[in-house]
């Protein structure tokens, strides 16, 4: 993985494949569906790497035994509509994961990001220190929209 200014890369050769059946032409919509799926499960198994932990006992066919579960609540907040296309991958890590979403489109005029819809401002809507965000954009190009999330 490359880090610059607070921004991760993943420089892993799968995901760099995946990446690039996804730029093809000839990419079917199923298939770029597919492959976003199985890109986004890896992505979240990178932003997880140093999630914290608690240790929990449980029980096993055999013993009892130590095993680990992420501590803090995962919010996934997708913007919309290309960050949905990432949400059920990273729900299949995290199937107890909070959805919430923020919209964001660019003006053809100045080419800034603009605000159209933020479900994150409502009260159901209450972020603890603890949490997790994890802010979904697979249409990184200038990152105005992830910057103005």
């Amino acid at each position: 993985m490359s880090t610059s200014a607070g921004v991760e890369a993943i420089t892993h050769p799968v995901a760099l494949s995946l990446i690039t059946n996804l730029r093809r032409t000839t990419t079917t919509p199923k298939e770029f569906r597919k492959i976003l799926k199985r890109l986004s499960t890896f992505v979240g198994i990178e932003a997880s790497r140093d999630f914290p932990i608690t240790k929990i006992k449980i029980t096993t066919p055999i013993c009892e035994t130590e095993g680990s579960e992420i501590l803090p609540r995962v919010v996934l907040v997708p913007i919309l509509r290309a960050g949905l296309g990432m949400v059920d991958g990273l729900l299949n890590l995290f199937p107890e994961a909070h959805v919430w979403h923020i919209g964001v489109c660019r003006d053809e005029k100045t080419f800034e990001p603009v605000e159209y819809y933020n479900k994150l401002s409502t009260t159901e809507c209450t972020l603890t220190e603890q949490d997790i965000v994890l802010v979904l954009d697979p249409m990184c190009a200038t990152a105005g929209s992830g910057q103005r999330a």
